[in-house]
């Protein structure tokens, strides 16, 4: 989800590989997202909750169907900054929804795979979210939270063996580790929305509409 261009065009750095999402609704609990590990598993299946995918303008949008409920994820990156938003709001429900992300990060070049130390990238808590600072390299980032009220919860766990296909087609190393740096929760009503934000900024943008 971002790549940091340090020093363009070289310095590229991955530090935010995902959010793994997933919800509570009624008393429906549902994966939104997919992770391809090592073997070639998929679990959970979480793209079989996408009832519509479409493009406005160069945001991609998602829109998922939970029982009754429908909510949307949309993706985009602030102009000149090395910050990335992803947006989830609540189109449609009868009752409140439950979101929890888990913001999946990592620090390394991005010609290159983290393994075996994902777990030595310090996390430092904030009151909304997280500061990951990258080992031996003067990285440093936020993840943060804006919009409807979110509770932040330290991650302690790593994720090994996720499988990247596309390198493998390529011939290149094709498994990945990841940090689970916090889980992000919030409580959506009808018409609510809530805002991820990523950045390498010292002070990441809180007006998110006016971001995009």
């Amino acid at each position: 989800l971002l790549i940091a261009a340090q020093a363009p065009p070289l310095g590229r750095r991955v530090l935010l590989s995902r959010f793994d999402d997933e919800v509570h609704y009624l008393d429906k609990h549902q994966a939104l997202y997919s992770n391809r590990w090592r073997g070639g598993v998929v679990t959970p299946e979480g793209h079989l909750s996408v009832a519509r995918f479409a493009l406005e303008g160069n945001t991609p949008v998602w829109t998922y169907a939970i029982d009754d409920a429908l909510l949307e994820k949309r993706i985009f990156m602030v102009y000149g900054e090395n910050t990335t938003v992803v947006v989830y709001r609540l189109v449609e429900a009868s009752a409140p929804l439950t979101l929890h992300a888990k913001a999946l990060v990592t620090a390394r070049s991005h010609h290159h795979l983290r393994t075996g130390d994902a777990d030595s990238l310090p996390v430092e808590a904030m009151d909304d979210g997280v500061r990951v600072t990258a080992e031996h390299h003067d990285t440093s980032f936020v993840v943060v939270s804006r919009g409807a009220q979110t509770q932040v919860h330290a991650g302690h766990d790593v994720y090994r063996g996720l499988e990247l296909r596309i390198e493998a087609a390529r011939g290149f190393d094709h498994h990945d580790d990841l940090r689970h740096a916090a889980t992000f929760t919030s409580t959506l009503h009808k018409g609510d929305s809530v805002a991820l934000v990523c950045s390498t900024a010292q002070n990441p943008p809180t007006d998110i509409a006016a971001a995009q």
